[in-house]
């Protein structure tokens, strides 16, 4: 096993490449390093490769090792960048950023409402915060859970909904060894959630909607009525 892992090693550049840019994911993830920190890092290590060409080949030689670590710190700092990048809570215009309990929620339905036991649910992106003449343009994901109404029953895909309720970071439950729902919310961009009633939201009547998304959800309901 031990000589087959070799030899993998040696004749797959490419896993040497992936691991360390791997290993700045997880790094990152658990860590949440600053974002100069990462730029500094990826390049101090750009630099110090771009060197290496124009010294001699002895010195080439010699610092070999030295190469192939700084190689590897600009493939983890990669990879933490990659994750930071990627995490909407880093985004200047992460409505988190600004959004305060006072203020009112702007947001378009991403789908139409899915019925469950107790609510209708529907993932949200929010296209704005605030309050009287004062908004700010934002970016991020709410899950909204609608009550139970007739009001809400058939809201589609793009409908616009202004919100008066307080919308909530999204929590796990406390259970130790639980499914980290927090942690899978966040990795799809999702970080806060609500519940409304018809008192809490004005249905707005702009519909921001793209026709080939609209046809593929026609297209499920469709096949979704077709099953049962």
């Amino acid at each position: 096993m031990r000589a087959r892992t070799l030899y993998l090693w040696n004749k797959a550049p490419a896993l040497r490449l992936l691991l360390p840019l791997m290993a700045g994911i997880v790094l990152q993830w658990h860590v949440q390093l600053s974002f100069a920190v990462l730029l500094v890092a990826a390049g101090a290590g750009m630099v110090a490769l771009a060197t290496f060409p124009f010294i001699s080949i002895t010195k080439q030689f010699v610092l070999k090792s030295l190469q192939g670590l700084l190689l590897n710190v600009l493939l983890v700092a990669s990879g933490a960048l990659l994750v930071y990048t990627a995490d909407i809570r880093n985004n200047k215009y992460w409505f988190g950023k600004h959004y305060h309990t006072e203020q009112f929620v702007l947001a378009t339905l991403q789908e139409p409402v899915v019925e469950k036991p107790a609510s209708y649910k529907a993932l949200a992106t929010v296209n704005a915060v605030g309050n009287n003449n004062t908004w700010k343009g934002t970016k991020g994901k709410v899950i909204l859970y609608f009550q139970k109404t007739s009001a809400f029953k058939n809201l589609p895909y793009g409908q616009q909904v202004l919100i008066a309720k307080t919308v909530q970071p999204i929590k796990n439950s406390g259970n130790p060894g639980g499914f980290d729902y927090e942690r899978y919310s966040l990795f799809q961009g999702i970080t806060h959630q609500a519940y409304v009633t018809e008192g809490d939201v004005v249905l707005l009547p702009h519909k921001g909607q793209k026709h080939f998304k609209t046809f593929l959800f026609w297209l499920r309901a469709n096949a979704l009525q077709i099953l049962r």
